[in-house]
């Protein structure tokens, strides 16, 4: 089993690399875009908190998020929409949807080739050994 700590880090950063955004995203600092969710742990169903990764990961869901920004900008503050222009918001999200579904879509046909590859050569080595 992944602990929930290694879980969160992976999808975050190797999440980042796989969308071809580690530039953009996956860590605060000057230059990348600020991303952040801040997520309410003290409610029922995610007391108590031992291990926070495992609380975020096993316990909590949407609902739990207070507040929201993204690229810097300010989106859901204490469970309250904070922008006015929903239109606007909801175009962005589905072009960002439709980015990140072109870029699964080439790292999928890339692991299908690596798994192609590691195929064939299981086969050539089961045949040269026989």
């Amino acid at each position: 089993a992944i602990l929930a700590k290694k879980f969160l880090k992976m999808a975050i950063v190797n999440g980042a690399k796989v969308l071809m955004w580690e530039n953009e995203i996956e860590s605060i600092e000057p230059g990348k875009k600020a991303d952040l969710v801040v997520v309410d742990l003290s409610r029922p169903h995610t007391t108590p908190v031992n291990d926070p990764s495992t609380t975020l990961l096993y316990s909590s869901y949407g609902g739990d998020v207070l507040t929201t920004i993204v690229d810097g900008k300010l989106l859901m503050e204490n469970r309250r929409l904070a922008y006015k222009n929903y239109e606007e918001v909801l175009e962005k999200a589905i072009e960002k949807t439709e980015e990140i579904m072109e870029n699964l879509e080439k790292v999928n046909y890339f692991l299908l080739l690596i798994n192609t590859a590691k195929t064939n050569t299981a086969k050539s080595d089961k045949v040269i050994s026989n």
